[in-house]
């Protein structure tokens, strides 16, 4: 049995290449929606810039809430791009486990 050869870059780095290497090739498609890797980029950095500028620092622990499946791609690789970690809300938590992931979180920002 051969066994995978394993990257030795993170994730963000191996989609960091797709960015720089094929920025025009398809990178998503959802729905009615197509975005390149330019696309993606662009719209990722839009949001780290957005929590850069709201004063999101290195390790700051960000939830990140949205039902839109596509925003929620663009959003978490922008807080992870930002140098935040998303910390995703999910949606089928009742009421008490919200208050407690959130409390619990030690978020310094939402983004919904």
């Amino acid at each position: 049995m051969t066994t995978p050869d394993i990257p030795t870059k993170s994730f963000i780095e191996l989609l960091e290449d797709q960015f720089i290497n094929n920025p025009d090739n398809v990178a998503i498609i959802h729905n009615d929606d197509i975005l390149t890797y330019r696309q993606l980029h662009e719209k990722a950095m839009n949001v780290a810039a957005i929590l850069q500028d709201k004063g999101l620092n290195l390790g700051d622990r960000v939830i990140l809430y949205t039902p839109d499946k596509l925003a929620f791609l663009i959003i978490h690789l922008g807080i992870i791009l930002s140098g935040g970690v998303s910390l995703p809300l999910n949606f089928s938590f009742t009421k008490d486990e919200m208050l407690y992931f959130i409390n619990d979180s030690e978020a310094e920002f939402v983004f919904a």
